[in-house]
C-alpha cells in the first residue's frame, strides 16, 4: 500500500488506495482514504465519485447525491450527462420510499428534484404523477405526463404513461363524482332542513 503513496501527488494514491478498500467492500477504509485524498487536492473529482459509492453502498443516499453533484461541477459535459441521470435516479429512489409512506408533498418535491436532473427519465414523471393525484392535482399530473411523452421514449415506457394518464383520468372522474354526490347530499340536506 505504501508504493501507491508519493510525496509529489499523495492525493492520487490515497484515491488508489480507497479504489481498492471499495472493490474490497471496506468501505469505513474506502471513505478515510478518499477523504484522505480530498484533504490534499479537493479538486480530484474521481474522489468525489469514489466517496459518492462509498455512501451509496452504506445507504446514506444524501450524501452520495451531494457528492455527485460536488462532481458533477467539476466534470465535463459528457460525462456530467452521465451523473446527472445517476443523481436523478437517486432522487427517483428517494421519492419512492416518500410514495410507499404517503408522504406526498415531499414525493413530489423529491420527483421535481429527479427532473431537474433528467427530464427524460419516464419513472420520475409517472411516480410525480401518482403523488400529484393523490394530493388532487390532476390537472397538473397530465400535464407532468404530457411532458415526459415528449422525449424519446422506449415502447414500454409509452405504454407505461399512457397507462397512467388513464390512471389519473379515472381518479379524476371519481374525484369529480364525489364532489358532486356531496353537493347533492348538501343540497337535500338544505332543503329537508327548511
Amino acid at each position: 500500500t505504501l508504493s501507491l503513496l508519493s510525496t509529489r501527488n499523495p492525493e492520487v494514491g490515497h484515491y488508489k488506495l480507497g479504489v481498492r478498500y471499495l472493490k474490497e467492500g471496506d468501505l469505513p477504509t474506502a471513505e478515510n482514504e478518499f477523504y484522505k485524498a480530498l484533504m490534499f487536492n479537493k479538486e480530484c473529482k474521481e474522489v468525489y465519485l469514489g466517496m459518492a459509492t462509498v455512501y451509496m453502498q452504506k445507504g446514506q443516499l444524501d450524501k452520495a447525491l451531494q457528492l455527485y453533484i460536488k462532481y458533477l461541477e467539476k466534470e465535463e459535459l459528457k460525462k456530467g450527462a452521465l451523473v446527472k441521470t445517476i443523481i436523478a435516479r437517486g432522487y427517483i429512489e428517494q421519492g419512492n420510499h416518500l410514495l410507499k409512506e404517503e408522504k406526498f408533498q415531499e414525493a413530489m418535491r423529491v420527483y421535481n428534484h429527479a427532473l431537474v436532473f433528467d427530464k427524460s427519465l419516464a419513472t420520475a414523471s409517472i411516480n410525480l404523477s401518482i403523488a400529484l393525484s393523490h394530493e388532487g392535482e390532476f390537472s397538473l399530473a397530465l400535464t407532468t405526463l404530457e411532458q415526459a411523452l415528449a422525449f424519446n421514449q422506449t415502447q414500454i415506457e409509452l405504454e407505461k404513461i399512457l397507462a397512467q394518464q388513464e390512471w389519473v383520468l379515472t381518479q379524476l372522474h371519481r374525484f369529480q363524482e364525489e364532489q358532486a354526490r356531496l353537493y347533492y347530499v348538501k343540497l337535500a340536506d338544505t332543503f329537508i332542513n327548511q
